[in-house]
């Protein structure tokens, strides 16, 4: 939640490294996350300007580094929260085409292709969400909740209520706070 201070030191970064994504994609994720949670009667201005901010670093990590699945779905996530379901799509497929075992950027490309009305395709990548999730369950101990989460979802999709009820309660035991809770609720939502 240290926004300011996030920014101060991912541009201090960049001064002295102007070539760098992975800070050009950190900077672009502080300034998303900072927009989120703007208030007051400005907020709906000053979330769009974080929103353009975080587009710009975003877009400029995905120059250096075409294939950072990172930074594709970041700016995804970030075009989904702007309600821009099509070009969230397209990110989102980039990173899943940069990473294919990515359970992460599988049920992203499934939930909005869903909303799109694309259900073969939403069915299609709920599959491979399923699969991709299930592996990452089993091999990356560290947020094993959202791949749980991501295994739930496409049980649930693909009609495996009871499997995704034991996924969801794996998911909710391993979850460290509210902050993660609200993300998996706009996904579902």
């Amino acid at each position: 939640g240290y926004y300011e201070e996030a920014i101060r030191s991912f541009e201090a970064a960049l001064a002295t490294e102007p070539q760098y994504p992975e800070a050009e994609k950190e900077l672009g994720l502080a300034y998303r996350r900072r927009g989120e949670y703007q208030k007051g009667p400005d907020a709906e201005v000053m979330r769009n300007q974080d929103y353009e901010k975080a587009i710009e670093h975003l877009r400029r990590a995905i120059l250096l580094s075409p294939n950072y699945d990172d930074a594709l779905s970041t700016l995804g996530g970030l075009y989904r929260r702007k309600g821009e379901y099509e070009k969230a799509l397209e990110y989102y497929e980039g990173a899943f085409r940069a990473g294919p075992t990515s359970a992460y950027a599988a049920g992203n490309v499934a939930s909005l292709s869903w909303y799109l009305g694309k259900l073969d395709k939403a069915r299609q990548y709920y599959m491979l969400t399923e699969w991709a999730a299930t592996d990452s369950t089993r091999t990356t101990p560290a947020e094993v909740y959202w791949d749980y989460y991501d295994l739930a979802l496409a049980q649930l999709a693909l009609g495996k209520t009871e499997e995704a009820r034991k996924s969801y309660v794996k998911a909710m035991g391993e979850t460290p706070g509210v902050l993660q809770f609200d993300s998996v609720l706009s996904v579902l939502y």
